[in-house]
């Protein structure tokens, strides 16, 4: 009988060579993790880039149809008082998404908020959302209404506030006082926020033309990210602890208990008031808004622009094109791409 000798014998992995190739993996693993996340980036910032796209043709539309732009929200009387949150731009360019259906069942007769518009402004719109910001749950957590207000991600540059500019420092006083008719005018984006007809220093609501956007529409801003609603976002893409901003010049749009924005002051694509920025600046920290030193881009998420993008946000300009403008940007010149007819010259930016 012819015995099996060693040689022929099958032999398994030792245990250092099976930690070996474990460590193998381990450190392949390591190495490409980042790039499949870089990767996913990538994509979800060019699905917000289409959004925005989207957007800046639905302003196109909008304009061919009513030879001017959409205001960055409507006012309307309720008896002899003057309510100018009676809806937003995102409404008014539903028809100009393919959305006709749902701005047909949308009640122009009571406010974007009133429960008889509920399941409307409860539509959760992915044209309207950066898929790049976290959080599955998008709604208005803190509104009454049922079902409750979906989130929007993009909001109007509607005005630079003259708290910016007194902040920035360098302007006159047309531009630094809010009781200056002249700098109220100035200060107006491509979508202006309109005030009350009864108050001759607010009463600035005129369509915008093309012929008013004086600064040029590739270098004025239409559209932009701010990202993160419900929650309150800070510095770095994180969430404010819950207390940090009571005292603080934001404190009024913020539910304490929460950590959230309130109802009608962060949230919704509907709302007048969120989606409808009036931007401010804010201090380096988040914390205080038109205070300086003053930070531009992704310092916090209330009435400012900030996206969960590396680096900056993603913006329309007037001529329908996206940008994406570095958080870095001069405060000057941020400034002056968000206003309309300011006669400044950015150059590159």
């Amino acid at each position: 009988m012819l015995r099996q000798t060693g040689r022929n014998r099958s032999r398994g992995f030792t245990l250092i060579e099976l930690l070996v190739v474990i460590a193998i993996i381990a450190v392949l693993i390591a190495l490409l993790l980042p790039a499949v996340q870089q990767a996913r980036e990538a994509a979800r910032r060019t699905q917000c880039k289409n959004n925005l796209k989207q957007l800046g043709l639905a302003l196109a539309n909008y304009e061919s149809t009513f030879a001017c732009f959409p205001p960055a929200r409507l006012g309307h009387y309720v008896g002899a008082t003057w309510d100018d949150g009676w809806t937003s731009w995102a409404v008014m360019l539903l028809p100009y998404v393919e959305q006709s259906n749902l701005y047909n069942q949308y009640n122009n007769n009571v406010r974007w908020n009133d429960p008889l518009n509920a399941s409307v402004v409860a539509t959760r719109l992915p044209f309207y959302l950066c898929p790049s910001t976290p959080g599955t749950s998008r709604t208005d957590t803190n509104s009454p209404n049922n079902p409750q207000p979906a989130a929007g991600d993009y909001s109007a540059t509607a005005y630079m506030s003259q708290s910016y500019f007194a902040a920035a420092g360098g302007y006159s006083t047309t531009w630094t006082s809010k009781t200056d008719p002249l700098g109220t005018q100035m200060r107006q984006g491509i979508l202006n926020k309109p005030g009350s007809p009864t108050d001759p220093a607010y009463n600035q609501f005129q369509p915008t033309r093309y012929r008013d956007i004086t600064d040029g529409t590739s270098n004025t801003t239409a559209f932009g990210e701010s990202c993160g609603s419900p929650a309150a976002y800070g510095p770095g893409q994180k969430i404010f602890a819950v207390p940090i901003l009571l005292g603080q010049k934001n404190d009024g749009d913020y539910n304490s208990a929460t950590g959230s924005y309130i109802f009608t002051q962060g949230t919704a694509w509907a709302d007048d008031g969120a989606k409808t920025t009036g931007i401010q600046g804010c201090r380096l920290d988040g914390r205080a808004r038109g205070t300086a030193p003053l930070g531009t881009i992704n310092i916090t998420n209330d009435s400012e622009m900030y996206s969960f993008h590396t680096g900056g946000a993603q913006f329309v300009m007037g001529d329908g094109t996206v940008r994406f403008i570095s958080q870095n940007i001069d405060i000057g010149v941020y400034g002056g791409i968000v206003t309309k007819a300011g006669g400044e010259i950015p150059g590159d930016f």
